[in-house]
């Protein structure tokens, strides 16, 4: 299994420390029709995840409609640029998104995203350019998909196998990206 490293880490605290990486609140979640996750078909993370939501369903007396959506990578493969849309793999899970829409009347979005990722390793890309095409893919589908809430979340694995879900909230990611204009590059180079 893979691990986080020193700089990974570091980058995740600094994260929760912005307010970017926050506890989820499933309230502000409007799943009361179904939820569609879309994800990393990484089997080590999937159960935890697919638990996660379905035990948020549960807590609000709602009973779990859940339609899963997986690719290597998850909705990082949306971006047209990004090293893990290979073949067009975005539009194919684009497509199915709207399928879902339409044969499910699902329109809530769950966008999961998680660290260490063996896809993103593959394709080279580190946690900084995750966290990047994780919010391209949450503007490619507000875009694309009108109407459609979506809901950003990040499953971290921490030490002593230790897992995190935390909602991924894009205002403080901006504000993250401002107020660390000329760190980010340093962030980036030590999290290669």
């Amino acid at each position: 299994m893979l691990r986080l490293s020193q700089a990974d880490r570091n980058f995740l605290i600094d994260l929760r420390n912005y307010g970017v990486l926050t506890d989820v609140f499933p309230t502000l979640i409007k799943n009361a029709n179904g939820i569609c996750i879309v994800t990393c078909a990484d089997g080590d993370h999937f159960d935890n995840v697919y638990s996660y939501h379905r035990n948020m369903m549960i807590s609000q007396g709602l009973t779990p409609r859940i339609h899963v959506l997986s690719s290597h990578g998850g909705a990082l493969v949306l971006p047209l640029r990004s090293s893990l849309n290979k073949n067009r793999r975005g539009d194919n899970l684009l497509e199915m998104m709207r399928e879902t829409e339409e044969l499910k009347d699902i329109h809530t979005f769950a966008l999961e995203a998680h660290a260490p990722c063996g896809a993103a390793g593959l394709a080279k890309l580190n946690i900084y350019k995750q966290f990047q095409l994780h919010r391209q893919a949450d503007a490619i589908i507000q875009n694309q998909l009108p109407g459609a809430q979506v809901i950003c979340f990040f499953h971290a694995l921490w030490e002593n196998n230790r897992e995190r879900t935390y909602f991924f909230s894009g205002i403080n990611w901006r504000k993250f990206l401002q107020e660390k204009g000329d760190e980010i590059k340093k962030i980036e180079m030590a999290c290669l």
